[in-house]
């Protein structure tokens, strides 16, 4: 009879081993799974953050230089001669290598599309500059070409009433062109989570 009953009893024993260890597999697939996917949103976080914090440097480091490059052109600006009469010409000059050192910088759009404008408008501020100091260059190459004093004389005359108009003209340009900047500067550094020191 015990041998019986250990005969009857070991079907249900390995009938019983075989269903919990299907439960089991099947605990263990369902464990497998949440845990590929808990996997996967950590590495997804993870991985924004990453990336996140690598766009914020990157933008970051595009406001940086190109506030640094407007800031040495009007250093270098600032330290010309005004009294050489190639000065208008030497401050194109200064404005050209900016300009072209604009596209030298890693440019990085950012979020929300600011980037660009952001760029176009210091572009824009520069290209000003450039336009006023080319037109007070011809003004002053044809004080210099004049053939006789009196000639010299009312071009100087001519000269300083079309300095004057052309600066009027250029303060409000580059008034409203450093207003936007201001502006689009602040709402680059709060797309791109960064803060204005």
């Amino acid at each position: 009879q015990s041998i019986s009953s250990i005969a009857n009893l070991a079907p249900q024993n390995n009938f019983s081993n075989e269903h919990i260890n299907a439960g089991g597999s099947s605990g263990k697939s369902k464990l497998n799974l949440k845990s590929i996917v808990g996997a996967i949103i950590v590495i997804a976080i993870i991985a924004y953050n990453f990336f996140d914090n690598q766009n914020a440097e990157r933008a970051k480091d595009f406001n940086n230089e190109l506030v640094e490059l407007r800031a040495q052109t009007g250093r270098k600006l600032e330290s010309l001669n005004e009294e050489d009469k190639d000065y208008f010409n030497n401050c194109s000059s200064v404005i050209n290598k900016s300009l072209r050192r604009i596209e030298d910088i890693p440019f990085y759009e950012g979020k929300k599309g600011v980037g660009h404008e952001f760029k176009d408008t210091a572009i824009k501020s520069f290209k000003a500059y450039l336009n006023l100091m080319t037109q007070l260059s011809k003004l002053v190459d044809g004080i210099y070409n004049s053939e006789n004093e009196e000639d010299s004389v009312k071009i100087f005359t001519d000269f300083e009433n079309k300095k004057n108009e052309l600066e009027k003209g250029f303060n409000e340009e580059i008034e409203k062109l450093e207003k936007k900047f201001d502006q689009l500067q602040k709402q680059y550094a709060e797309n791109n989570n960064l803060e204005l020191l």
